[in-house]
C-alpha cells in the first residue's frame, strides 16, 4: 500500500491544497505521478510504464469485455480511439469495451442540464468509428455509461409514467423477445459475438 507524506501545495488535477508525495518502497513518485485519487487524473508516466513487466496472456482465445474505460483530450494528455486500441491490442482477446463518463467533451453552450450530452455524442461517434470494422475487430465503446441530470419536471412526464410505458410495450412479449428488446440491442448494433 502506498505511503503518503505531506507534500507541496498547488493546483494539480482540479484540486487545490496539500498534495501528498507518494512512495512505493524506495521509489518516490512526484505528486504528478501519484496514483489517481477520486476526481484527479494525471498524464501517464511513460518512463514508469516502460519499466513495468508485460502482463502475461494466459488465455489468448478468451473473449474479454473491458467494462470500464474513459476517452478524453486534456491539456496534458489524450486518450482517444488510437490510444484505447493500442491498449486492447496487447495479446488479449478484447472484443468490446464499455465507456464510463468522465466529464469530457461536454457541450460548450446550451442549457446546462444538456451539456453532458456532448460527452455521449462524442463517445457515440468513437463507437461508430470502431463499429465500422476499419480499426479492427474490437468494438470500443460498445456500451456507454453516460451522465445527464435531466429535471423530470421539464420532460413532461414522470418516472412512473415512463416505467409503465415500458411495461406496456413489453407486456405481450415472450421472455426471449424481452431479452432481445432490452439486452440484445447492443449485441446486434455493434455486431458482438
Amino acid at each position: 500500500m502506498p505511503r503518503t507524506t505531506p507534500g507541496e501545495s498547488g493546483h494539480i488535477g482540479g484540486h487545490d491544497g496539500d498534495i501528498p508525495t507518494v512512495s512505493r518502497g524506495s521509489e518516490r513518485l512526484s505528486p504528478s505521478k501519484e496514483p489517481t485519487r477520486f476526481g484527479t487524473v494525471f498524464a501517464p508516466d511513460d518512463a514508469w510504464l516502460a519499466r513495468q513487466p508485460r502482463e502475461l496472456v494466459l488465455d489468448p482465445d478468451l473473449p474479454i469485455i473491458d467494462t470500464h474505460h474513459h476517452l478524453w483530450h486534456r491539456p496534458d494528455h489524450r486518450y482517444l480511439l488510437d490510444e484505447c486500441l493500442a491498449d486492447v491490442r496487447t495479446g488479449h482477446n478484447v472484443v468490446a469495451t464499455v465507456f464510463v463518463e468522465c466529464h469530457a467533451m461536454y457541450r460548450a453552450d446550451g442549457p446546462a442540464e444538456l451539456r453532458p450530452v456532448g460527452e455521449t455524442e462524442f463517445v457515440a461517434g468513437v463507437a461508430a468509428m470502431s463499429a465500422s470494422g476499419i480499426y479492427g475487430p474490437a468494438r470500443v465503446a460498445a456500451g456507454i455509461v453516460g451522465f445527464a441530470d435531466f429535471p423530470v419536471e421539464k420532460m413532461g412526464t414522470g418516472y412512473a409514467t415512463l416505467w409503465n410505458a415500458f411495461k406496456r410495450i413489453a407486456a405481450g412479449a415472450s421472455a426471449d423477445e424481452k431479452l432481445a428488446l432490452f439486452s440484445g440491442t447492443a449485441r446486434r448494433a455493434y455486431r458482438l459475438p
